[in-house]
């Protein structure tokens, strides 16, 4: 198959004077497709000869095709300038045996570089959202040609086209996360902000690029809403500040496996995390410690790290504004980027972010972690939290969250049901996993699951229990892990093999995600290492159920107050508490298995 790098004249009278430097940076620095950039662009023009029509050859029979050959060569060029974010050509593929003939690839760097999905999954109709990304937002090197019909019935190309906003033109882009050789985007009227959905000219036009191409090896696809279309909004924030060089080190270059075996837990070499992340600066046997002014806060990043204001909206409704101001009495919670990130898109969560709250978990803040995690709407998007001597390294009230689209081995857990709660949260404990915790989900509202999981770690801070948070399922389940890990590490308890990784098990290792530091751990990482890594954290099991009766006492305790306070009635606040009451008296554990 022929492959070109530089068209010459084929049937234009247009040809790019050599000397034209039309294509470097105007209006943002982005080389965008928006108003900002769009004035004096241009880019290559395909136009297609546009019949009521079109005469299908025979099967056998596929002639040239200008089309193919000239995608296949602005592809590679693509590739050659670096625009991808992996070798796709360097992914296995092979022929699965079988009647059918099914085509395997294993493409290890597709599910943690692609965008995730940013909005509901159950709706296949939504309406375009300008504030979140779209390929109006992408660089002008990204695509390959303009991809309209023909005036004159005749193919025509035109290498240097001005791009008319007035038309709106259609576009063929590379696809930056390709599952093959030649990925390629085809963007119908691009300008018109279109969203993802079919109408007749979209077809069609699709239906005559599958013309163009001429081959029967050249095939076109579509994903509706709630069918695995894909764009985010906070992706294209953090994209933005990475190529404004605030991270400390690229983490899209750190190599991820996931390691063979039952639960499938998740390897991330990171050599320059531990090298560049900044220090512990308290004690690690206090969860509870005062907020210190001169140490490191987040008041003190520069307001190019921060991504948005995140705050509860005045009328029910989601609202966007590109340019609000920061009003300093109300102490807004803010989303920031992590510039020691884990994962691709890797921010923070920083609850009244000027009120200099100490790391210490509170109902609000909670509530707003899990409004943050249903705002997402994405079973990839979670979050995390962990209490000083939980590996927490500032002390400064923040979560943490980022997207990986894989199942964490702790969501896949077994789990065993303790008892259902007030406001119908079902509590449960998890089994067969290297770390004991438990499981809190459902509810009649956020509010209520919020509750039970902010009074859970009231306890735990009051009685200096470190523990890690992990929300996820879009809010709708959260994990609570007390561990032990820097205690038995103080005590010399931990084992010399474990204390060689240098691993700080806290919540996404924990959650089995686990960012190793040595490439001789990450080459070496196995099922059976990775469980007795985590066995350290984890509580005996006779301290869990200490620790269990010790939260449920608590929270129940709590419930009662909150109902008083309500001034709901006695009668009421007693019937719905006695069960749980008598269930969770120290020593009565094994009752709550058995409910």
């Amino acid at each position: 198959m022929l492959r070109i790098k530089r068209v010459a004249t084929i049937l234009s009278n247009y040809q790019k004077d050599e000397g034209d430097d039309s294509g470097g940076p105007r209006g943002c620095g982005r080389n965008c497709l928006r108003k900002c950039c769009l004035p004096g662009s241009k880019l290559p023009l395909y136009a297609f000869p546009k019949s009521d029509k079109v005469e299908l050859c025979d099967k056998n029979e596929f002639p040239f095709a200008f089309l193919d050959s000239l995608l296949l060569g602005e592809w590679e060029d693509r590739m050659e300038r670096g625009l991808f974010r992996y070798d796709v050509t360097a992914c296995e593929t092979k022929v699965i045996p079988g009647e059918h003939g099914f085509i395997a690839q294993l493409n290890e760097g597709r599910h943690l570089k692609k965008r995730p999905t940013e909005f509901q999954v159950d709706k296949v109709l939504q309406p375009f959202d300008e504030n979140k990304f779209n390929f109006t937002k992408v660089g002008q090197e990204e695509v390959l040609f303009q991809f309209e019909a023909s005036e004159d019935g005749e193919v025509q190309f035109h290498p240097s086209a001005p791009i008319v906003a007035e038309n709106s033109p259609s576009v063929v882009a590379i696809n930056v996360s390709p599952i093959e050789y030649g990925h390629v985007l085809l963007i119908p009227r691009i300008l018109e902000r279109l969203p993802q959905r079919i109408d007749h000219k979209s077809l069609l036009l699709a239906l005559y690029m599958a013309h163009e191409a001429g081959s029967p090896y050249f095939r076109l696809g579509y994903n509706s809403l709630g069918a695995f279309a894909t764009i985010n909004h906070l992706h294209f924030q953090w994209e933005d500040r990475m190529e404004r060089g605030l991270f400390r080190y690229d983490v899209t270059a750190c190599e991820t496996k996931v390691i063979p075996g039952e639960h499938g837990f998740i390897a991330q070499l990171n050599e320059g995390r531990h090298l560049k992340k900044r220090p512990t600066e308290f004690q690690v046997d206090k969860v509870l410690q005062p907020f210190d002014e001169n140490k490191f806060n987040f008041t003190k990043v520069g307001q190019e790290e921060v991504l948005f204001q995140f705050e509860a909206s005045e009328d029910g409704e989601v609202q966007f504004h590109p340019s609000a101001p920061i009003v300093a009495e109300n102490s807004p919670s803010v989303v920031a980027i992590n510039v020691s990130p884990i994962e691709y898109g890797h921010v923070l969560l920083i609850p009244r972010i000027l009120e200099r709250l100490p790391q210490r978990i509170d109902h609000k803040s909670l509530l707003l972690a899990l409004y943050m995690a249903h705002e997402a709407g994405s079973p990839y998007f979670r979050l995390g939290y962990n209490s000083l001597g939980a590996f927490a390294t500032i002390n400064h009230l923040h979560f943490q969250a980022y997207y990986l689209a894989v199942p964490f081995p702790i969501e896949k857990a077994a789990t065993r049901k303790i008892t259902d709660f007030n406001g119908g949260v079902e509590i449960s404990e998890i089994f067969n996993y290297p770390v004991k915790g438990l499981i809190f989900e459902g509810g009649n509202s956020l509010e209520d699951l919020s509750n039970a999981v902010a009074d859970t770690c009231i306890c735990l801070q009051d009685n200096n229990i470190p523990y890690n948070v992990l929300i996820s399922e879009s809010g709708k389940r959260v994990f609570v892990l007390p561990q032990c890990y820097a205690e038995k590490q103080a005590l010399g308890e931990v084992s010399s093999e474990v204390l060689d990784t240098q691993v700080n098990p806290a919540v996404w290792e924990i959650s089995g995600h686990i960012v190793l530091k040595r490439k001789e751990d990450y080459e070496g990482a196995s099922e059976k290492k990775a469980w007795r890594l985590l066995a350290e954290v984890s509580l005996s099991e006779e301290r869990f159920q200490e620790v269990v009766a010790l939260i449920f006492e608590a929270i129940s305790c709590a419930v009662i107050e909150r109902m008083s306070e309500d001034e709901q009635d006695v009668d009421k606040v007693g019937g719905r508490n006695n069960g749980t009451q008598a269930a969770i008296m120290p020593g009565k554990h094994e009752c709550l298995v058995q409910h």
